[in-house]
């Protein structure tokens, strides 16, 4: 077997890079105030400061959300296409940039904070923690309320900034990957939940939607195939034509057996989400139990990602 023929077809190369970047970005994390996307994010504050009038028309506010999203996601991924072209060891730098686009951006310290002040019962810490991890107000919740949001935080990160990265980055290149992981972070930045960026907001909204659908749907139905299938697939198929929210948190849920989901407050205004797994009250362990959950899943991607690769080599050759 020739190893620079086997290294010189595409998925081999994706899936070599993702099991790469998935042991650095599990062994080393950047430091919050040096990762490039905190730089993007304090641009998308300062750019809806200047551009989002709620007070101004719904076609106005439409057009600035649309606009702004543009000016700031496409010049970036055309500098850094232009640039693939030129450099000598590109999987390097397709490397690099799926290490940026995954990259947690201190989640996991915040949620392990959470779950140190609440295993310490310091509710006042534990919400100051959790503040970081939602956009939900935590002032009012309780302690248990604190760790069923900071799992279903860090679950759903889990699968829009990570799972979904992968999806795109083994499907499209570094470009794809980088995107998918900006219009995220702009997502929720100008959330649409929060009132003023219902109208602003709308656009990127809908963008975010659109990308994470198919990944997160075919990620959640392999998840559940691999934990506790017989209780997770049913609840799989049922909320498949709902929002990818919903989806995931059900089977996540019933993965762990333990409660999600239920309202949550947005500046004042409940939001009804769907409850689930009512029966099994959530616990703090469950916080623990979850983030091993995630490790497997996060080693269950890489697997499937390169037995694809070597299916689509052997059919090649």
């Amino acid at each position: 077997m020739n190893w620079m023929d086997v290294w010189q077809n595409e998925a081999i190369q994706a899936a070599s890079i993702i099991v790469a970047v998935v042991i650095l970005e599990t062994l080393w994390q950047l430091p919050v105030k040096y990762h490039p996307l905190t730089i993007i994010r304090l641009l998308a504050q300062r750019l809806q400061k200047k551009v989002n009038h709620p007070s101004r028309g719904r076609s106005q506010n439409l057009i600035a959300g649309s606009l702004g999203v543009c000016a700031l996601v496409l010049p970036l991924l055309i500098i850094l296409s232009i640039s693939l072209q030129f450099v000598y060891f590109e999987w390097f730098f397709e490397g690099l940039i799926l290490y940026i686009a995954v990259s947690s951006v201190d989640t996991k310290r915040q949620y392990a904070r959470v779950y140190k002040h609440l295993k310490n019962q310091n509710k006042i810490l534990a919400r100051e923690s959790l503040s970081s991890l939602v956009l939900r107000q935590p002032q009012q919740l309780t302690p248990l309320g604190c760790a069923k949001a900071a799992m279903e935080s860090i679950t759903l990160r889990f699968y829009y900034q990570y799972t979904s990265v992968i999806f795109w980055f083994f499907i499209g290149g570094p470009i794809a990957a980088l995107f998918v992981r900006l219009i995220n972070d702009f997502h929720t930045e100008w959330h649409n939940q929060l009132p003023q960026f219902k109208t602003f907001g709308k656009p990127v909204a809908k963008l975010n939607t659109l990308l994470q659908w198919l990944p997160c749907l075919l990620h959640s139905f392999i998840f559940s195939l691999l934990y506790r299938p017989f209780k997770t697939l049913g609840h799989w198929f049922k909320y498949t034509g709902t929002s990818t929210r919903d989806l995931i948190i059900a089977c996540t849920a019933n993965s762990m057996q333990c409660e999600l989901g239920g309202p949550a407050m947005y500046n004042g205004i409940k939001v009804r989400f769907n409850r689930h797994c009512q029966s099994v009250e959530i616990k703090l362990g469950h916080m623990m139990q979850l983030r091993s959950y995630l490790r497997v899943l996060s080693v269950t991607v890489v697997v499937v990602y390169v037995l694809i690769a070597m299916a689509i080599y052997k059919t090649s050759i």
